[in-house]
């Protein structure tokens, strides 16, 4: 049934879009164009490829990449680190496990829980870059724009998340602290937040793998991280020096992957024999501490170039010009704001509704093709199935050629798997536009391929965990390994792999907004051109709407994700 409406939704997405397939190839040029640009990835650049034009104490362009590496990984540091102190303190109000046991008294903490529910949900739901198009008015394009643009979003994430790990928490821990009597504050933080330690500290690096990319793709306001250095090379169509800062974040992120994946891996599974855990974990510890503390102290955060007066008049005037044009005309909110947002969803060259409606069908056709692809690559990227003999005992007649070449084919898709979700949908989407015709499918396709490629990794990982005794019994009957996978294994895996599904939605809504900024008609076109036309007040108003869209395809995806479940 979920299926079926599935793909219901998709056909019908795509007939709103006016979706075909020539809208996929290359409009006139393209072809050139991207085989140029693909002919690049085999031979990065070692150097620019044009000199012609720069000074003559230009830095080595090697140089430069490793500059742009260092600055994305320093905001990254610096933004996550911020929003992990703002997740620890929103978590606190926005969890239930310390509120006292009678009615009566749990009457204040109800009411912070709705209010830090709510601030949480509006942070999450608006994308990084969008908060970056907004702080741009205040603080201008400088690091702490960056850093705060991807703390609010991740504060409001990482508050949902550490909430619900300790509101999960077990009963032992609120009865032991509300005998002693303790407060909220030390119930938490003493008693909540300890017996989930090694989960929070999982998912903060999980979000720091994440702020990576965000620290990228800022860069395609001008800060100067991987995106920018990436944009201006694209532009002037430098090939070569696009691949070369595509590998870099390509790198980064990886190596941060590998070296987060065993941290998390060895403070779940607890201490060893001898009730310690690895040095190494403790080392990584220090050295992540070390690296925030460095990226605070030489990332340029401070805002001494312009001053504090300045900074505070640019917020009071930010503050006047966010508020409805008729308010700020003295007309008063009522009728006349009513009058002025409907204006705004109804009318003029790009009506918000239909940008909203636009934003909400891209994300579906993307959301439905990457869990296809998905299905498509996660067999032949699981261990289990994807070997000579699967699920039975290893036979030693094999030739050695066979095994050989199944491990081929796991290692090649789980490197298409990982290629995809590394690079971030701004990124694939910035590619996109210069080669296919129609920029709803550029969307699309770059929303498809990172999804997918988090979504494969995720369904390898279901079909690996899942009971092996039925399709054990298959194979022993003598079915073939698709027989298998479609009887034995796609029944236990589909509705776990459907939670996973419907979550990556909510990230396609939201990714989906932002791809506007690139010039696809979805809300960020629209929140692009008003911030550029200094019209603050509908910038905030489609900002909202976007959000609402987000929250309200949050409410869905729950609703679906408990179905599911149950």
């Amino acid at each position: 049934m979920v299926l079926g409406a599935l793909v219901v939704l998709a056909v019908l997405a795509a007939g709103w879009l006016d979706l075909t397939w020539r809208g996929l190839l290359p409009g006139r040029g393209g072809w050139e164009l991207a085989g140029r640009f693909f002919a690049g990835a085999l031979a990065p650049a070692w150097d620019y490829e044009d000199r012609s034009g720069l000074p003559a104490e230009a830095a080595p362009f090697l140089v430069r990449v490793a500059a742009a590496t260092v600055n994305t990984l320093r905001i990254a540091l610096a933004a996550v680190s911020l929003s992990l102190v703002g997740g620890l303190i929103l978590g606190f109000f926005a969890c239930s496990g310390w509120w006292p046991e009678t009615p009566r008294a749990r009457r204040g903490p109800r009411a912070l829980w709705l209010v830090a529910r709510g601030v949480m949900t509006l942070l999450r739901s608006v994308h990084e870059l969008i908060w970056a198009t907004v702080f741009l008015a205040a603080f201008g394009l400088t690091p702490l724009t960056a850093a705060l643009a991807i703390a609010l979003p991740y504060t409001g994430t990482l508050a949902k998340v550490f909430a619900e790990m300790c509101e999960e928490s077990p009963e032992d821990t609120r009865a032991a602290f509300r005998a002693f009597g303790a407060g909220p504050v030390s119930f938490y933080f003493l008693g909540l937040l300890p017996r989930v330690a090694a989960e929070v500290c999982a998912y903060a690096l999980y979000r720091f793998e994440c702020g990576l990319r965000s620290a990228a793709v800022l860069g395609f306001l001008g800060v100067a991280t991987l995106g920018h250095s990436l944009a201006l090379s694209f532009e002037n169509l430098h090939y070569r020096e696009v691949w070369t800062y595509l590998y870099a974040l390509l790198a980064l992120v990886l190596v941060f992957d590998f070296w987060s994946g065993a941290v998390r891996r060895a403070m779940t599974r607890g201490p060893g024999a001898g009730g310690r855990h690895p040095r190494w974990l403790a080392a990584s510890g220090w050295l992540l501490a070390a690296g925030v503390v460095w990226a605070w102290l030489t990332g340029g955060f401070g805002l001494d170039d312009m001053g504090w007066a300045q900074r505070l008049e640019n917020l009071r005037r930010f503050g006047r010009e966010i508020l409805p044009w008729p308010v700020q005309q003295g007309e008063g909110w009522w009728p006349a704001v009513g009058v002025w947002a409907q204006n705004l969803l109804f009318s003029g060259p790009h009506p918000g509704l239909r940008a909203a409606l636009n934003t909400l069908a891209v994300s579906v056709v993307a959301i439905v093709l990457a869990g296809v692809l998905a299905w498509l690559l996660a067999p032949l990227a699981a261990r289990s199935l994807a070997t000579a003999h699967p699920f039975l005992p290893s036979s030693a007649t094999t030739h050695p050629l066979v095994r050989w070449g199944w491990k081929a084919v796991v290692a090649l898709s789980r490197l298409v798997l990982i290629f995809g979700r590394a690079l971030p949908e701004y990124v694939w989407a910035f590619v996109f536009i210069a080669f296919v015709s129609d920029q709803f499918w550029a969307a699309i396709l770059a929303l498809a391929l990172h999804n997918a490629g988090i979504l494969g990794r995720l369904g390898a990982e279901i079909v690996e965990n899942a009971e092996a005794p039925v399709p054990r019994g298959l194979r022993a009957l003598g079915a073939t390994r698709a027989q298998v996978l479609v009887v034995g294994l796609v029944p236990v895996s589909l509705p776990r792999f459907l939670v996973y599904f419907f979550y990556r939605w909510e990230t396609c809504l939201r990714e989906g907004t932002v791809l506007g900024i690139l010039g696809v008609s979805t809300l960020g076109r629209l929140v692009k051109d008003t911030r550029a036309a200094d019209r603050y007040d509908e910038m905030i108003f489609f900002v909202l709407l976007g959000a609402s869209l987000v929250f309200a395809g949050d409410l869905v995806s729950s609703w679906v994700r408990r179905h599911v479940r149950g």
